[in-house]
């Protein structure tokens, strides 16, 4: 059902501090994309930064400093979040 991980989004009190660490420390890449979004590049994985203080349609009730969310790509685009909710709900 799944194929892949598409990305992992870090929600982060300090993002300058946060893009500071990865960046320097860890040697990752910062992007930007969509509109003023960034996010950290190594190899072909990529970590979406979420500042806590923001708040964005689809993101978290409750963005916790820390806290990972994990995007998971599906095998078919046929399998929407509704499909997965109805899943889930099923199975779990």
């Amino acid at each position: 059902m799944m194929k892949s991980l598409d990305h992992l989004v870090l929600t982060t009190r300090n993002a300058a501090k946060c893009i500071d660490f990865y960046t320097r420390v860890l040697g990752m890449e910062l992007e930007s994309f969509g509109q003023g979004r960034r996010a950290l590049r190594f190899g072909e994985q990529k970590i979406n930064l979420h500042d806590q203080n923001t708040v964005t349609d689809g993101y978290a009730a409750y963005p916790t400093p820390g806290s990972l969310d994990i995007c998971l790509e599906p095998r078919s685009r046929n399998h929407r979040p509704r499909f997965f909710r109805d899943y889930l709900s099923r199975h779990a």
